[in-house]
């Protein structure tokens, strides 16, 4: 996974590219969304345009920064899920909390 982080206004957009997945970049996308509110940032906005997969461990870090940035104060949104419509929304269900996959193993193919 590679990551870039730009402006746009008074939002920083972090778009991430390839795989968010378990051994790819694992921790990698927490510790710029760190780094941005230790920098004073308050609204941030993770892109999911370029990412091909996710899995189990991709949508744990997802809640992570969310969770983080929540307890922060900080407004972070995630955009861009153009996953199929079936898997969206399962990916959108693990991002609350209100469901788990069937397997440890579980990928969603988002491109």
């Amino acid at each position: 996974m590679t990551t870039t982080i730009r402006r746009h206004g008074n939002i920083l957009v972090i778009d991430l590219v390839g795989e968010l997945i378990s051994g790819n970049g694992s921790g990698v996308l927490r510790e710029h969304v760190r780094q941005l509110m230790g920098d004073g940032c308050d609204k941030i906005i993770i892109n999911l345009r370029g990412m091909t997969r996710i899995d189990r461990v991709g949508v744990d870090e997802l809640q992570g920064c969310r969770t983080e940035a929540a307890a922060r104060g900080v407004d972070l949104q995630i955009a861009n899920l153009d996953a199929p419509h079936q898997r969206r929304t399962e990916l959108e269900r693990w991002l609350d909390g209100e469901a788990q996959p069937d397997g440890c193993d579980d990928e969603i193919e988002v491109h």
